[in-house]
């Protein structure tokens, strides 16, 4: 009959579903109390995952599940609303449940396990079922290592004979003690336990070439991380076999007592005779019947007699022929071979057991330092992105100095073209004062000529009205005269201390009045002298007239030009403002690179010590060391970059060391210009005077020349009336070169004040790029110390990595025997297992085949004979 498999699927109350559920959310969140919801949420993923169809009802079943498990007691209301907690007593109910079922305690379970688990705390005393499973008799070794399933015992059919059943209470044997059964539940979550000797020895292949591929593959930090891995899990399964082959061993150990007991049995059993026939069939006692012939046995039957441990103290037949004495020191002697065999093995496997702690112990150590790689690679990732940012950062500080140093081109350009045409307003200011300066003092001249004239004219005056009276009537003229003079002395009083000069003039006239009509005839002449010399100067008063409106007009120009040279110089102030501004910028800009200095110095530090830590933890291959020399190149031409970076930053700081110096020689320059400026105003400003003073003095002299020329009243009242204009024209002209001069002052004091304020910046600029320079200085000094640590650091990083290497080699050396080990243990266990079973099948086939002696041939005829008599 062949094997079968049920449609029939396992089902599982709800109070089980509730404790599934209820044990899979505290894992997963690691709470204390549990809510309903989550409770009836998880039951039906459950559900589903199993392809278990719930009744429509099914969250009222839960809900009831719940109440009846905290009326047992192994769950209670919680503090939060709506939930439930598992109680004291409920995990020792679960703890009992896994004991019963010898579950480990630490370790966590196979879904079946769990169902077990929760099946018998929800039912105590549940039995797991166990399918029975048919073995061929015929086979020996093909199925030495798969699971044996004992098979229940089985009822036999009840005697109805009288006499066997008072036979049978003539010998009662000895209660044999049975041989454990085998727990099946045991070793149903194993899937080692399930595979043969070949298919272990198939995975063993595969493990060696798996490592040999590992050993022959590149090395890279990145895929070295999953071999404390892969070798946890190698340990794990390691453990499960060892875990396995020592229950096995227990089992044997029961074997081994169980057919000591046996023995001990046997050989307590009584000795009686057994008559049998010729061809040595029993015939037994009571019936006087000899046994049927066995028929052929069905090779799919089995009995379950064979595998009961009371079934062999039933046969009548006694045990006690020589042959089965022997038979039975023989078991004895392979028994005891057999323990001490065992107790070999038991000791190999304590051995072996201390060196899977040490493998953990050292696999513990390498997660650990797996681990750590791992952390110190997601640090070297950070920063790795934050030295990108820094790059970026750094080309555009580079690319914001690029534009800087074109601004700064463009600002030397203006401030040339500034310079030129502040050097050309300052020679045509410079012209113009110069130009100023000499038509004042020519004015100043002619204004003194004119004064002499005037007097040369009252006096001539005086001399023509003397003449008059003296040709008409000298009382009269006289007399007239002196109104006259009385007049022009009031006129002239108005006018101060020239009126004073006239009137004392008028006086001496009268003294000279006698002398004057002596000398008529000679004055006459110099009357006529006197006319021709006022026409001529009355032709060069006009002159002097237009000479002074065109000397108006310059001053005019001049003042327009000087109130351009001084917008020119505000201009240039505003600049020097603006300039100075861009020093601060300059110099925040250069403080800025230093902050950028300093948080690359400390990347840079912080890089340093990633590259020990990371150089001590890689796996010391000759690759993996390769490319550990490959990453510190990498670092070490970041760190070329970023001294290529420090000494960008020291050139842009010689640049604008460079570009302050120009500035401030044209600053210099500027002051030498503005100097020269004022040297041309002052220039200007005597020009103004000299010009002024011709001016008067032509002015004068025209005056005198019309009093000379004109001999009527009129004209040398038009004489003095012009001479009262010019000389209110030339107050005003001094008033204006007197504003011109005092303008000119303050705007000397001011350029002087912004020539200090700005002497004083560029000494705090001075200051501020000699600070800068040292900083940059101690800077470079500070990196070329950091790169020889550096480079000693790795060169140590190398060294300890070469160490890790080699540890590392003697660890895998060591792990090689250790394999070895256990493969010598899996071989020696297996050949061990082998002869045991083979030890127990002779055992089997030595006790089925035992059978008493054949009656003597005297006795058989002295029993024919007494059935004859």
């Amino acid at each position: 009959m062949g094997a079968s498999k049920t449609r029939k699927v396992l089902k599982y109350t709800y109070t089980e579903r509730v404790l599934g559920s209820f044990s899979l959310i505290q894992r997963e969140q690691k709470k204390h109390a549990i809510h309903v919801a989550s409770l009836r949420a998880q039951v039906l993923k459950t559900a589903n995952a199993r392809k278990d169809h719930l009744g429509p009802h099914w969250g009222k079943w839960v809900g009831r599940a719940i109440h009846r498990l905290e009326e047992d007691g192994i769950l209670e209301s919680s503090e939060a609303a709506g939930t439930v907690a598992l109680t004291p007593d409920g995990k020792k109910i679960i703890s009992a449940a896994r004991r019963t079922l010898a579950l480990p305690a630490t370790e966590s379970l196979s879904p079946d396990e769990e169902d077990l688990l929760w099946k018998q705390v929800t039912h105590p005393g549940f039995v797991p079922p166990v399918k029975r499973a048919r073995h061929d008799i015929h086979d020996s070794d093909a199925d030495s290592d798969e699971e044996e399933y004992v098979p229940t015992k089985t009822q036999k059919r009840p005697r109805t004979s009288v006499a066997a059943s008072k036979a049978n209470e003539e010998y009662v044997p000895p209660k044999v003690q049975k041989r454990p059964r085998t727990s099946a539940a045991a070793s149903k979550g194993n899937p080692a336990l399930k595979l043969s000797k070949a298919q272990l020895l198939e995975e063993l292949t595969a493990l060696r070439r798996a490592r040999e591929a590992e050993r022959l593959r590149a090395a890279s930090p990145l895929t070295e991380l999953d071999d404390d891995d892969d070798e946890s899990e190698e340990v794990a399964r390691l453990r499960e076999v060892l875990a396995h082959k020592e229950a096995e061993m227990q089992r044997m150990r029961a074997d081994l007592a169980y057919v000591r007991v046996a023995d001990a049995s046997d050989s307590a059993s009584p000795m009686r005779p057994v008559v049998r026939t010729q061809s040595g069939t029993i015939i037994d006692r009571l019936s006087k019947q000899a046994t049927p012939a066995p028929t052929d046995r069905d090779p799919g039957e089995y009995d379950d007699d064979a595998y009961d441990g009371g079934t062999f103290n039933e046969n009548v037949t006694p045990h006690a022929t020589p042959a089965r004495k022997q038979g039975h020191a023989n078991d004895l002697n392979k028994v005891s071979a057999l323990e001490d065999e065992l107790e070999l093995r038991s000791t190999e496997m304590r051995a072996l057991e201390q060196a899977l702690v040490e493998m953990t112990a050292r696999l513990g150590e390498k997660s650990t330092e797996a681990a750590r790689v791992s952390g110190l690679q997601a640090e070297l990732a950070a920063h790795e992105s934050k030295l990108a940012e820094k790059s970026a950062a750094l080309e555009r500080e580079a690319a914001r100095f690029s534009a800087l140093e074109a601004a700064k081109a463009e600002l030397e350009a203006s401030a040339g073209t500034s310079a030129e045409r502040v050097s050309v307003l300052q020679a045509d200011l410079a012209a113009s004062e110069a130009h100023l300066r000499e038509k004042s003092v020519r004015l100043e001249a002619e204004i003194a000529e004119v004064a002499s004239l005037r007097v040369k004219v009252t006096s001539s005056e005086a001399q023509l009205r003397e003449a008059g009276a003296a040709l008409d009537a000298s009382a009269e003229r006289v007399s007239g005269l002196q109104a006259e003079l009385a007049a022009s002395g009031a006129q002239l009083a108005e006018k101060g201390a020239r009126m004073e000069a006239a009137l004392a003039l008028v006086a001496e006239l009268e003294r000279t009045k006698v002398e004057l009509d002596a000398a008529g005839g000679t004055r006459a002449a110099e009357l006529k002298r006197a006319l021709a010399n006022a026409t001529a100067l009355e032709a060069e008063l006009v002159q002097v007239r237009g000479a002074r409106e065109a000397l108006g007009s310059q001053v005019v120009a001049l003042e327009e030009a000087l109130e351009a040279r001084v917008e020119s110089h505000r201009a240039l102030e505003a600049r020097l403002g603006e300039r100075e501004q861009e020093s601060e910028t300059l110099r925040r800009e250069v403080a800025a690179l230093a902050t950028s200095l300093e948080e690359a110095r400390l990347n840079l530090a912080k890089k340093t010590r990633e590259a020990e830590e990371l150089a001590v933890k890689l796996e010391a291959r000759e690759q993996r060391i390769t490319e550990g020399d490959g990453e510190r190149e990498a670092l070490q031409m970041r760190l070329f970059d970023g001294a290529l970076a420090s000494e960008r930053a020291r050139v842009t700081v010689d640049e604008l060391r460079a570009a302050l110096d120009a500035s401030m020689q044209q600053v210099a320059n500027g002051d030498t210009a503005r100097a020269s400026m004022g040297e041309e105003l002052a220039a200007s400003a005597a020009l103004l005077k000299e010009t002024t003073g011709k001016l008067q003095a032509a002015e004068a002299m025209a005056t005198t020349l019309g009093i000379q020329a004109a001999a009527r009243e009129g004209e040398i009242e038009r004489l003095q009336e012009q001479l009262r204009g010019s000389e209110g024209r030339v107050g005003e002209m001094e008033q204006a070169s007197a504003d011109a001069s005092a303008k000119y002052s303050a705007d000397i004091g001011a350029r002087a004040a912004a020539q200090a304020a700005l002497e004083d910046s560029l000494s705090a600029v001075r200051g501020d790029v000699t600070r800068l320079t040292q900083e940059l200085g101690a800077a470079r000094q500070e990196h070329d110390a950091v790169r020889g640590r550096l480079e000693g650091e790795c060169a140590e990083a190398a060294a300890r990595a070469e160490e890790a290497e080699e540890a590392l080699l003697d660890l895998r050396a060591s792990k090689d025997a250790d394999e070895a080990t256990i493969r010598e243990l899996r071989d020696v266990f297996g050949a061990l297992k082998a002869a045991q079973m083979e030890s127990l099948a002779r055992l089997g086939d030595t006790l089925e085949s035992a059978h008493s002696s054949p009656v003597p041939k005297r006795r058989a005829a002295r029993l024919a004979t007494r059935k004859a008599v």
